[in-house]
């Protein structure tokens, strides 16, 4: 919590994912990022085109040790109560950024007796709260945070992982049309799928650089000369005329 506390680290953690290049990098930097500077160990990432899919993601990502072994028994039964994805609870983190399960209405539904007593309680894990990083049409990057000791969370925590999802929420979102590449790959064909990808291509950072304007060479004239030629004298022309001075200059020429 302190080092929750501390905005330094908070920059750590988001400097560590800004130079990330891909999803899957951004999952683990982000889980390593909070384990060593905010002391969150128990923490997992999960993303899709849909709320439904996210919660099913089978690339979920947790932090190693406790989450990692409770991510197998979450997609094979556990993923179906889980109540941060229903309705009323997508909508309530949508307002808040961030919720936890001490939040949720009374009275609590069977999916919530069965998530928190056989799932969670089950690995000695009392708390839990979950953030939304990013929700579009097209996107869903979620984030959970986890706690052996019951009401962990208190109203400052959350607010500050609230804080922390909203701007790793505006980093994840360079890497988001990797879900859209995934779940379109199945349908579309390669050339539909290599069309979308030079789209995006233009909204990414690494963008083209434009192409560079031909430079004008020559040399504004001078006051009072042809302004379109500014060569030197060809003695092979034919002569102007004579100048004040007696002496002849060829045509196109400057007068000195």
């Amino acid at each position: 919590m302190n080092a929750l506390l501390n905005g330094r680290h908070l920059l750590r953690v988001l400097e560590d994912c800004e130079s990330v290049t891909d999803l899957e990098a951004f999952r683990h930097i982000a889980l390593e990022g909070m384990a060593r500077h905010l002391g969150c160990g128990r923490a997992l990432f999960m993303a899709g085109t849909t709320v439904e899919l996210c919660r099913q993601d089978p690339q979920m990502t947790g932090a190693h040790g406790l989450v990692e072994r409770m991510i197998e028994p979450y997609l094979d039964t556990f993923y179906r109560y889980n109540v941060f994805a229903e309705p009323a609870a997508v909508s309530l983190t949508r307002r808040q950024g961030v919720v936890s399960l001490d939040q949720f209405p009374q009275p609590r539904t069977e999916s919530f007796a069965r998530f928190r007593n056989d799932y969670l309680f089950r690995y000695g894990i009392h708390a839990e709260l979950a953030a939304v990083l990013r929700y579009t049409p097209i996107s869903v990057v979620a984030m959970g945070v986890m706690d052996p000791e019951s009401g962990a969370f208190g109203p400052i925590y959350l607010q500050l992982v609230g804080l922390l999802g909203r701007h790793l929420g505006n980093l994840v979102g360079w890497h988001t049309d990797e879900l859209i590449e995934t779940a379109k790959s199945g349908h579309d064909s390669p050339r539909q799928v290599d069309a979308a990808a030079s789209r995006r291509c233009c909204t990414r950072r690494q963008r083209p650089p434009p192409p560079r304007r031909r430079r004008h060479r020559e040399k504004a004239p001078l006051p009072g000369t042809c302004r379109h030629r500014l060569s030197q004298p060809d003695p092979t022309r034919p002569l102007l005329g004579l100048s004040n001075t007696g002496k002849t200059w060829p045509i196109g020429s400057l007068n000195p």
